[in-house]
């Protein structure tokens, strides 16, 4: 071999070192496919990336080679196709596309068929992973469809303090049609004087020191009408700035109606006839109010919270009555009308009567009552009243065998009381509650006469008086004095009937016995044998 060939072979080499070199330096995975379907060249990159043992590209044809790949990808028949479809088909085409491996990774693979002078041998393929830049693009696409589809207005400024970029939302808050309206424009045509003198000498010192500023100013619409908004300012390190903005005029209009609604609640709640409250179920005041700590003799609700600290032992005049309003509000979340004994502050007893429900969390525990408590020691007092009253009428009319009734007219409806129902002979609670029960009991040769006195006086609107026999269910007969009185509505019918009815018997036997008595003395008088004269 002459010098001149060796330096030919040690060039040779030199530029295939250097060749082989460029390869491995590079950060592409490449691959060569020649024509004949071999592959004399490939980087270690491309086995790194595609995780190919070396022994594999040593053995065995492209074919293998490419379906080993294939496998590796999520579309296996398509990568195949696509590469035999270059390879034989478009054998001049270049490519740059897209392959997803099942491993989740994504690589850019171009190809370009490989030239010897006019000659196409092979092609060469190379592969990036372009994974990181491909999630942060979605990323930022997403992104970016996020703020295109916002509710809130968000736009980015510019050093000049111009806009560069506004989403619809941004665009149509301030009143606008299309985002190129207000691009290159300045903000503070969206602010009055008023605000822009607030912007210059208290929000943008902020902005700049902080590097951030949120609150609430007036912004100014396209047609000059101002409306509340909340704006989050961001200053960039590039000296550009992200604006977010919201329209907050329904949220101060929610805001006022509520301000209005807790006012007209605590007017109602200082000014109730009735006194309001919250109580734990330990027996602790959450709240009351004024009329609550004037039922129990306090000067004030606060007086009252701070010195009840134990409802059922402080307050009840019988603690097992709280235990009872505590237990009703267990079962059934409400009590209604709940009276009980209770003390005030000055040791006095008063009536009161509650209706309370419990309030409880999402886990059904309960957090506290909150009721109305109103007092009724006068209508307590009354009652009593009544019913000493009414038992002294029942001993009367007992002691008189006298009972009372009362007629429905409309209904047909006939209550007795207990002692009419022993007047006429018959066991508590026996009578039917109908006239026609009550006429099956008088006597039958008495019986039309009674019915006519009740009907003449029901349409005449007389009083009712009358004595008549009744039948006792053990046969016997008794006298009855019956009375009554009609009442009539506002157009004059008859709509009720009131008496009551007396036992006479012992007066009609005594009269009897008179009358027989003196029938007996008229006789001897009559057939006395001598005469006499009074």
């Amino acid at each position: 071999i002459t010098t001149e060939q060796q330096r030919a072979e040690k060039g040779q080499e030199r530029y295939v070192s250097i060749l082989q070199a460029t390869l491995e330096s590079t950060a592409d995975g490449v691959l060569v496919v020649t024509r004949d379907r071999n592959t004399p060249v490939y980087n270690q990159k491309f086995l790194q990336m595609w995780e190919m043992p070396e022994s594999l590209m040593q053995t065995g044809h492209a074919d293998e080679r490419l379906a080993v790949l294939s496998q590796k990808t999520k579309n296996p028949e398509a990568f195949l196709k696509r590469v035999w479809e270059l390879f034989l088909d478009r054998p001049e085409e270049t490519a740059l596309e897209l392959i997803e491996l099942k491993n989740g990774r994504i690589f850019e693979r171009y190809s370009q068929p490989q030239r010897i002078g006019d000659q196409i041998v092979g092609r060469v393929w190379t592969f990036r992973d372009v994974t990181e830049h491909k999630r942060t693009e979605t990323a930022l696409q997403r992104q970016a469809a996020a703020i295109r589809a916002s509710s809130d207005g968000i736009a980015i400024l510019g050093r000049d303090q111009t806009y560069l970029y506004l989403n619809d939302a941004h665009v149509k808050v301030y009143g606008y049609d299309r985002a190129e309206e207000l691009i290159g424009q300045s903000w503070t045509i969206l602010y009055d004087a008023v605000e822009l003198q607030r912007f210059e000498t208290e929000i943008m010192p902020q902005l700049i020191q902080a590097g951030h500023w949120q609150g609430e100013t007036i912004g100014l619409r396209k047609d000059g009408r101002s409306f509340p908004q909340e704006i989050v300012l961001t200053l960039l390190q590039s000296g550009d700035w992200v604006c977010v903005v919201r329209d907050i005029t329904q949220r101060h209009l929610t805001e006022m109606a509520l301000r209005q609604a807790e006012e007209r609640y605590r007017s109602i709640f200082e000014n109730a006839v009735v006194g309001i409250y919250q109580t734990t179920p330990d027996g602790q005041y959450l709240n009351a109010n004024p009329t609550l700590a004037r039922i129990h003799g306090y000067d004030t609700p606060q007086e009252m919270i701070a010195e009840v600290t134990d409802i059922q032992q402080q307050l009840y005049v019988h603690p097992d009555r709280r235990a009872e309003f505590k237990q009703c509000l267990a079962d059934q979340d409400t009590v209604t009308e709940f009276e009980a004994e209770v003390y005030c502050k000055d040791g006095s007893i008063i009536w009161v009567s509650e209706n309370a429900r419990a309030v409880r969390d999402a886990a059904g525990n309960i957090l506290y009552y909150e009721g109305t408590s109103i007092e009724i020691t006068d209508r307590k007092r009354v009652e009593q009243a009544l019913r000493d009253s009414e038992e002294r009428l029942r001993l009367s009319l007992s002691a008189g065998s006298m009972g009372i009734w009362d007629w429905n007219i409309i209904t047909g409806d006939v209550n007795w009381s207990d002692n009419l129902e022993e007047v006429h002979g018959m066991e508590p609670g026996s009578f039917k509650g109908t006239f026609a029960h009550f006429l099956e009991i008088v006597h039958p040769d008495d019986r039309q006469r009674v019915s006519h006195a009740i009907t003449h006086a029901v349409a005449m609107g007389t009083n009712y008086d009358i004595e008549f026999r009744i039948i006792w269910a053990d046969g016997s007969i008794h006298w009855i004095a019956g009375k009554g009185q009609t009442f009539r509505d506002e157009t004059g019918q008859a709509i009720r009937m009131i008496g009551v009815g007396a036992s006479i018997t012992d007066r009609k036997q005594t009269e009897a016995a008179l009358r027989e008595s003196e029938t007996r003395f008229r006789a001897i008088f009559e057939s006395a044998a001598i005469g006499s004269c009074l």
